[in-house]
């Protein structure tokens, strides 16, 4: 196995179900970074972490969606946009 090393940045938006709510304050990442180890090759769909944020303005009217937006070379990772789940691809 041979250790490689990623960079990933990945967004959180929050999505809102009316058009008259107005998003004043950016979703907050719980931590600024997140580091893991990864051998590969390795399987796919394996868990490598879970990201996670907070936004003061959500509301049962709006869903927090997160999305890889730069980094993910050759397509290596996914993540769910509803859970913050980074898995290999």
């Amino acid at each position: 196995a041979t250790l490689f090393t990623f960079k990933i940045i990945i967004s959180a938006t929050i999505l809102t179900h009316f058009h008259h709510l107005v998003n004043d304050c950016a979703p907050v990442f719980t931590q600024k970074e997140y580091n893991v180890t990864l051998l590969l090759p390795t399987y796919e769909n394996v868990a490598v972490i879970q990201v996670n944020a907070t936004d003061q303005d959500s509301s049962e009217n709006s869903t927090l969606r997160y999305d890889i937006i730069e980094g993910n070379k050759d397509g290596v990772f996914a993540i769910d946009p509803e859970t913050g789940v980074i898995t290999t691809r």
